[in-house]
């Protein structure tokens, strides 16, 4: 793994960043961490652009995808922002793909659409664990942790769980012979038995408020969502999965260990007490 990541990173070095700095105008920092990224991850490998046999040919998907990911990088919060960039910073531009005018904001809500629709950053990170890594791969560690992503919606009603009406049981211990009711497996014994599919379903995924400790031991709060993940030696993600920001880590982590362990076999995983 280190030595495949080591020569993407030779020929980023090597030939990309020089051949960029010949052709276009003076680059900032930020162009050249966009540059690596779309380099690294080659998005348009995986998008496959499906032309009409008549009518207007539609806009490349793939340059669709290659500006969706330097949104992220640059942290811009809407696609309003994203295409003013674009017009604005002819180098951003030229690297993203557009040789000239750029879509408009209805033509990027589609493709984005598209985007989600087909699950294509789910595609897109396949790809790249299985450029950079052999399958069945030994790893030292992983490591599980979630983030927080702040979100804009208004956060979803809590709805009080159906309880089933149960017997009431005697105190004490029971006699000799008679029969013990059975425990209810938890949430979490539930899920250490199911398929990742069906555990990503029985997640919820609706914009709420969650809480977390910071390393100087105060408690936040925030809206929106938490994105668990799972990395291999610190650098690769292995698996991620979107939910409600209320959901607490260990039940996203049996989703998210059967699904790591699928491509490579780690030593050991470290988690925190979340």
């Amino acid at each position: 793994m280190t030595e495949k990541i080591s020569g993407i990173w030779r020929r980023i070095s090597g030939r990309l960043l020089p051949f960029l700095e010949r052709v276009l105008p003076p680059m900032q920092e930020h162009h050249r961490k966009v540059a690596m990224i779309l380099e690294f991850v080659r998005p348009e490998e995986i998008v496959r652009q499906r032309w009409a046999a008549t009518g207007r040919p539609p806009v490349n998907l793939a340059l669709m995808v290659r500006a969706f990911v330097a949104k992220m990088e640059l942290n811009l919060d809407t696609t309003k922002r994203l295409i003013e960039t674009l017009k604005s910073d002819e180098v951003l531009r030229r690297i993203v793909g557009f040789p000239g005018k750029v879509p408009s904001n209805a033509t990027f809500s589609r493709a984005f659409h598209e985007f989600s629709r087909t699950n294509l950053a789910g595609q897109i990170h396949e790809a790249l664990k299985s450029r950079v890594l052999d399958r069945g791969a030994i790893v030292i560690d992983t490591s599980l942790d979630a983030t927080a992503i702040e979100g804009r919606e208004k956060a979803a009603k809590k709805t009080a769980p159906a309880s089933s009406p149960s017997a009431p049981r005697k105190r004490g211990r029971p006699r000799k012979g008679e029969p013990r009711p059975e425990k209810e497996k938890t949430r979490l014994q539930v899920f250490c038995e199911q398929k990742p599919s069906t555990i990503d379903r029985a997640l919820p995924k609706d914009c709420d408020w969650g809480c977390k400790r910071n390393s100087q031991g105060k408690t936040e709060y925030w809206k929106g969502f938490k994105l668990p993940l799972l990395v291999a030696n610190g650098e690769i993600p292995l698996s991620a999965v979107l939910t409600s920001a209320s959901v607490h880590d260990s039940q996203a982590a049996p989703s998210l260990l059967k699904m790591g362990v699928r491509k490579v076999t780690p030593l050991y995983t470290a988690m925190d007490a979340a």
